[in-house]
């Protein structure tokens, strides 16, 4: 049971990483906070300053993860570029931060794992907009003179993609401002039996209610996250020898991490994975004859698929 419970933890962890490492995220800075420009579909990427007459409504800067590469990340400045309305981009600096490797003691997967160490790489530039563009915007919407909270007000829906390979489904709700995003979801779906031991057997979480708070690194509401919160969650479990079935209930403090990457405007993959403390939760419990003890700590990861109203 042990090594199926550690390699479960380890694909977690794989799946979570390559995550991150495929991604990129951009961070910005408006230069003048009340100009309001739509979303442009087309955005050039130049070499050097143009020669029509523009104004620069924001700076920008791309990171990458270790081994990221550079092309990935002007296709993510890019699409950040086109969210605020810019006509192109000034590309201004192309740089490399070296992070230092860490090692950390996972008693979960029995040894020594190493965190991070590399060059991270970083574009910086200036999203632009030509005044000939301005000019054509004030004809078409002469009202529209202030920002919108478009890029900063966010809520939807999202729908988690674990537990429906578990004989189960997975959905919630959300909102959030920037850095901070509060996030409901309500589950259900069978244990793995990697969970279970001395003969306990089929384990159904019947209901599960996760309240979290998550702070966005790089705000945004993309990019890297960490989370805490409160579960509610109603189990049950039998046993190899007998047919009777035995349930409890749990309330949880949680905590974790993730990455949310947007796919589309409005679409976004959500990767996160934590664990839950036990803070009311019974000792043991009988079925059928069978002490059974709950575990005082459990896992939970998530592969969320969201919807942005």
């Amino acid at each position: 049971m042990k090594s199926i419970l550690n390699s479960l933890m380890l694909f977690c962890l794989i799946l979570f990483f390559i995550g991150l490492n495929s991604c990129a995220h951009t961070s910005f800075i408006l230069l003048e906070e009340s100009a309001n420009y739509p979303p442009t579909q087309y955005v050039k990427l130049l070499e050097e300053e143009p020669d029509e007459d523009y104004i620069i409504i924001a700076k920008l800067e791309t990171r990458g993860m270790v081994g990221s590469q550079i092309p990935d990340l002007l296709t993510n400045m890019r699409q950040k570029a086109k969210s605020l309305g810019a006509d192109a981009i000034i590309p201004v600096q192309i740089s490399k931060e070296y992070t230092n490797q860490g090692i950390i003691y996972n008693k979960w997967l029995g040894g020594y794992q190493t965190i991070g160490g590399g060059q991270v790489p970083i574009v910086t530039g200036y999203a632009i907009k030509f005044k000939v563009n301005i000019k054509k915007q004030d004809t078409l919407y002469p009202y529209n003179n202030k920002r919108s909270n478009r890029q900063d007000f966010k809520s939807g829906l999202n729908v988690n993609l674990l537990p429906l390979s578990m004989n189960g489904i997975g959905y919630g709700i959300f909102v959030g401002k920037y850095y901070s995003r509060i996030n409901f979801n309500y589950y259900r779906l069978d244990a793995p039996g990697a969970f279970f031991k001395d003969g306990f057997e089929n384990g159904k979480i019947e209901k599960g209610l996760r309240l979290m708070y998550d702070y966005f690194y790089y705000g945004d509401l993309s990019g890297l996250y960490f989370s805490g919160g409160v579960q509610y969650t109603k189990l049950s479990a039998g046993h190899i020898d007998t047919d009777e079935r035995g349930s409890w209930e749990t309330y949880d403090i949680s905590g974790g991490m993730g990455y949310l990457y947007y796919i589309m405007k409005n679409i976004h993959v959500d990767l996160n994975m934590g664990m839950d403390l036990k803070i009311a939760n019974i000792e043991s419990m009988y079925i059928g004859g069978y002490e059974m003890y709950p575990s005082p700590i459990g896992f939970f990861a998530g592969a969320s698929l969201g919807f942005n109203f």
